[in-house]
């Protein structure tokens, strides 16, 4: 899917950071360190991603000198110019006069996941600043373990979906035809006019952030039960290695409620009700379902001919800026979503999809008195 699939899918993702001073030689150095440990990063896909060829081709760096003063405080701009097909990584270095600078990494999505570009900037970091660096799982082995084969993949679709998926006419015109054409189409508006990349952001302080947890937190629980709200993560759900390096570490995850049950809770009641429905060993969020849906959607995209049954919804971990040994990194921005939640300096920033309204039929005045509620919640509270 990831290898098929338009720039604007995230086929590609990219994160730029601020590094308070830019120092070429020891991030090439570090650099080179971290591909020795992970060399997959360094390889090529072959066969439209069917296999990964351990080459050591490289990661293209690319250093640009800018004429401004320094950079930007808060990053727009993506520097989507790190994009390459072709390359599984490629790196931008852009040096400001003042010593500081930006550095874009760009990944497949069929190499890295968002946990796993994450936890290898993570890598990159420890070898600047000299740290002992634990090997991550970047050996596909244990992943492939857990696809089922033809006979389960169709007894779990049947007993999840209630469906026998099979190949039609309309996958095969999409993947030969359809996403070919369309595709360089939707490549040439995100490259040149930033197609998808709008994200409204919004900036909650460390202080906000205490004050809607103080109220999203429920005070009184039912015996044998707490209070926290749980995210299935797919490497837990999975049982795999926390530093497993995967391109597909993703799952599908609907929790539905009532409309009518929805616009009648205070935010209390609704982080309850969230929890409840997270942490019911029987309920969509479990692990055992995470764990599934997982098998049955990566068992579709791994058959031999594509079946109709596909899903690409996010699911993210916690993101730390990392310290390349000048400095902790104080903003960042990336085109992965759909909706991101990414560290900032005294709080964190939210990346908003704006497909979040279009998909519910919203006006332009509903979007806007959303956009204002959601800027206003910390101070109302529970309005």
């Amino acid at each position: 899917m990831f290898g098929l699939m338009p720039l604007c899918f995230a086929t590609y993702p990219a994160i730029a950071l601020r590094v308070p001073k830019c120092d070429e030689k020891r991030l090439k150095q570090s650099l080179s360190k971290a591909l020795d440990l992970v060399p997959s990063a360094a390889g090529r896909y072959g066969e439209n991603g069917d296999i990964l060829e351990l080459n050591d081709a490289g990661v293209p760096f690319t250093v640009v000198q800018s004429q401004e003063a320094s950079a930007p405080e808060k990053i727009e701009d993506l520097e989507k110019t790190t994009l390459e097909k072709g390359p599984l990584i490629s790196i931008k270095l852009t040096s400001y006069k003042d010593g500081s600078g930006v550095l874009a990494f760009s990944r497949s999505h069929m190499l890295f996941d968002g946990s796993s570009a994450w936890i290898f900037l993570g890598i990159w970091a420890s070898f600047a600043k000299g740290d002992t660096v634990k090997e991550p799982s970047w050996r596909k082995e244990e992943v492939v373990k857990l696809l089922p084969d033809d006979k389960e993949f169709q007894e779990m679709a049947q007993k999840m979906f209630g469906i026998n998926p099979k190949p039609t006419i309309l996958t095969k015109l999409m993947k030969n035809f359809l996403i070919p054409v369309v595709g360089a189409v939707m490549d040439t508006f995100f490259l040149y006019a930033g197609y998808s990349l709008t994200r409204y952001r919004f900036f909650f302080s460390d202080e906000e952030l205490a004050l809607l947890k103080d109220e999203a937190t429920p005070k009184e629980v039912a015996a044998g039960q707490d209070n926290w709200v749980i995210c299935p993560i797919a490497r837990k759900a999975l049982k795999l290695s926390p530093n497993q390096l995967m391109g597909n570490g993703l799952t599908f995850c609907s929790l539905s409620i009532e409309s009518q049950k929805l616009l009648a809770m205070d935010l209390p009641g609704l982080a309850s009700h969230l929890h409840q429905m997270l942490s019911t060993g029987e309920g969509p969020g479990s692990l055992e379902s995470q764990r599934d849906l997982w098998r049955v959607t990566n068992g579709a995209c791994e058959r031999e001919d594509n079946c109709d049954l596909k899903f690409a919804v996010n699911n993210s971990s916690k993101r730390i800026l990392p310290d390349y040994g000048i400095g902790r990194c104080d903003s960042v921005v990336t085109n992965a979503g759909p909706t991101v939640f990414l560290p900032a300096q005294g709080g964190i920033e939210v990346h908003l999809d704006p497909s979040v309204f279009s998909s519910a039929g919203c006006s332009q005045s509903q979007r806007q008195n959303a956009l204002d509620a959601l800027r206003q919640l910390p101070k109302k509270k529970t309005e």
